[in-house]
């Protein structure tokens, strides 16, 4: 088994906690710094005093739903790949977390469509690139762990129960995170189409649309 590199400054773009106390129950380092995903923009004018060996992609616009397409994109795709950019070197390791990966090659979901495009632009960009792509998380007591309202939260565990979606467990998680960081193969993530994306919607109906459609 390949040992884990040594990571001495880590930065997590995104506030997922989930991730974030995943990250750091398997890397024992303490110069980690979080960037809010709406700060992505802010960062761009700061100076940066150490640049990152390990960035961590957790983070995503729940509010930009109902932005304009181009203000959309630029939120969930521009915006962190430009910080990213800022805060790494070529040596840099990209550990980013993507949505649930299926067969259909278009998309109804702007959630998806700007998780891949993010993702299919970092695997260009970064020789030492890594994503993992995990089902649906489960909590210690078997409750749906996503950012979402109650109802969708209902939804989601009634397909689960249906065999509808996939999920996994925190511990299940952690293991699939270990053998990535392992892991030196490099990946290409490639484009999907998106359909009907320039349209506005709440996350319920997104949701929905990539449940349904992909």
């Amino acid at each position: 088994m390949r040992k884990i590199r040594s990571f001495k400054k880590i930065y997590y773009l995104g506030r997922s906690k989930k991730f974030i106390r995943l990250f750091s129950s398997i890397l024992n380092e303490r110069k980690n710094e979080i960037i809010p995903w709406r700060d992505c923009e802010n960062i761009l004018d700061k100076k940066i005093k150490y640049k990152a060996d390990l960035v961590v992609v957790c983070g995503y616009d729940y509010k930009s739903y109902l932005y304009p397409l181009d203000e959309y994109i630029k939120k969930n795709v521009c915006n962190p790949l430009n910080a990213i950019k800022k805060i790494s070197n070529k040596s840099t390791t990209i550990f980013y977390i993507n949505t649930e990966e299926n067969l259909t090659k278009t998309t109804f979901s702007r959630y998806r469509y700007a998780k891949f495009l993010l993702g299919e632009k970092l695997s260009k960009e970064y020789k030492n690139f890594k994503q993992i792509s995990p089902a649906v998380l489960l909590t210690e007591k078997g409750n749906i762990d996503i950012f979402g309202s109650f109802s969708l939260k209902i939804i989601l565990k009634w397909c689960t129960f249906l065999g509808i979606i996939k999920t996994t467990t925190y511990r299940k998680l952690k293991l699939i995170v270990i053998n990535k960081l392992q892991n030196s193969n490099q990946i290409k993530i490639h484009p999907i189409e998106p359909k009907f994306i320039a349209l506005k919607r709440c996350q319920f109906l997104d949701r929905l649309l990539r449940l349904i459609y992909g």
